[in-house]
């Protein structure tokens, strides 16, 4: 924390784009065979972040977020890697949190993502992308 409602410091983040399905067809005749997951995509990294406290009530605390770093995204089928990229990271986000017990806090986060990274290659590549998240913070209250 710095400046009263402000806190600044580094951030961790793993997201999962999804998996995309396709239709299994017989090799021999091409007769439709259903439905399967096709090719995976998952982006993690780590950025520096400002928060700011919006709103506090006794239980309650109501937060916004941006953060700045640097994030790998990779696509995967069926667990083998066909290929990643690497960029920087552009986030911002909101967070209403439930003041617990002993420094616990627990609540519902909102973030946007972007990623700075070539699409050229892979047309379909996720770029930006939208996550909602249940969040757990604990700080440690001061000795007295």
């Amino acid at each position: 924390p710095f400046e009263g409602r402000w806190s600044f410091g580094p951030a961790f983040f793993v997201d999962d784009q999804g998996t995309a399905l396709t239709e299994l067809r017989d090799p021999n005749d091409g007769t439709p065979l259903g439905i399967v997951g096709d090719l995976h995509r998952w982006t993690y990294g780590g950025e520096w972040r400002t928060e700011a406290m919006l709103h506090r009530t006794k239980r309650w605390e109501w937060l916004w977020n941006a953060g700045f770093g640097y994030g790998r995204q990779e696509i995967d089928q069926r667990g083998v890697n066909a290929g990643a990229v690497s960029g920087v990271t552009l986030s911002t986000g909101t967070s209403a949190l439930l003041q617990l017990a002993g420094g616990h806090h627990l609540g519902l986060s909102l973030a946007y993502r972007k990623l700075a990274v070539s699409t050229e290659a892979d047309p379909g590549r996720t770029t930006q992308w939208a996550t909602a998240s249940l969040e757990w913070r604990w700080q440690g209250t001061p000795k007295e």
